[in-house]
């Protein structure tokens, strides 16, 4: 890493870190959590700009300039997806582990074009019909009553365990956990009743409506779009047995990803801000933060949750 090995304090002209903090980044000394913190954050603004033309906290300024992105939510899965993505690599100590320092390390992590592979990968694995949303949306058929191949993550009746003490204050990161899940999760889950309340005291129902009708209401409907976009799935590699391995391939590992997403991430951004009566960026922000903690929210499902992210 040529760069990094210049003086500790310079900062490059086009980069808002010094070699220094890249370095505390790259061999993960301590303070590196505050560097990786701040990279984030820049990251997440280049992405905004790059994939939808404005800034994080400005929604109104948002107008879509990729065209394998055309919904702005897609967008911001990716956005949330890809970040989340990085921050394991930080943890791991294997985010910079090609870095040669030619270029700012934030050109370095968000180049366009290595943004627009991850981004049109991410649209074949997750946009409506899957590698078709490149040629127009597909609409999904209705949905059944039980959908197959839910084999992934386990049976979809599965309960779910957050893990948590039970104790003290419920964080947004735990509450997220618990409203996403709140179907599935156990009933010896430590401190439930805390959570339900938590999470209770957040929802902003329609007149008229219990908060627990809106959640329960609100899971229903998540409910049947994802296995609705899971039947399209199996559908389609029922009618299309002959296509090609790698075709194939990817639209199993599309339908991997809804499973997973059934099980511990089915509201989506529309979903969560009609509960919550927040706005988008903060629903994003909210989202973005609860992916980024579910290997140490759900220990149960750490392996499924890996092969999930290598594919």
């Amino acid at each position: 890493m040529t760069q990094l090995e210049d003086e500790a304090g310079t900062r490059r002209a086009d980069s808002a870190f010094t070699d220094a903090e890249v370095r505390l980044l790259h061999e993960r000394s301590p303070g590196w959590e505050r560097v990786w913190g701040r990279l984030w954050e820049v990251l997440n603004e280049r992405l905004h700009e790059m994939l939808i033309g404005g800034t994080p906290n400005d929604p109104d300024s948002w107008r879509q300039s990729a065209r394998f992105l055309r919904d702005p939510n897609l967008a911001m899965d990716f956005i949330a997806d890809y970040l989340f993505g990085l921050n394991r690599k930080a943890e791991a100590g294997t985010l910079l582990g090609g870095y040669d320092g030619d270029a700012p390390v934030e050109v370095y992590l968000s180049a366009p074009s290595l943004i627009r592979l991850r981004a049109i990968d991410f649209v074949n694995k997750h946009g409506p019909g899957g590698w078709e949303t490149l040629d127009g949306d597909v609409p999904p058929p209705a949905a059944p009553e039980i959908a197959p191949g839910l084999s992934g993550l386990g049976a979809e009746d599965r309960s779910i365990t957050i893990h948590w003490s039970g104790k003290g204050r419920v964080n947004a990161v735990v509450g997220m956990a618990m409203l996403q899940c709140w179907p599935r999760v156990a009933s010896e889950q430590p401190g439930r009743p805390l959570l339900e309340a938590a999470v209770l005291e957040e929802i902003r129902p329609p007149a008229g409506t219990e908060s627990v009708s809106a959640v329960e209401t609100a899971h229903r409907d998540s409910r049947q779009r994802l296995l609705s976009k899971i039947e399209a799935i199996n559908k389609h590699l029922d009618e299309k047995r002959r296509m090609a391995p790698k075709t194939r391939a990817r639209s199993e590992q599309q339908r991997f990803g809804l499973e997973a997403d059934l099980l511990l991430h089915p509201l989506d951004a529309d979903a969560l801000q009609a509960l919550l009566g927040l706005e988008r960026n903060a629903i994003y922000q909210r989202s973005s933060r609860y992916r980024r903690h579910w290997e140490e929210l759900f220990i149960d499902f750490h392996q499924a949750l890996e092969d999930r992210r290598s594919r």
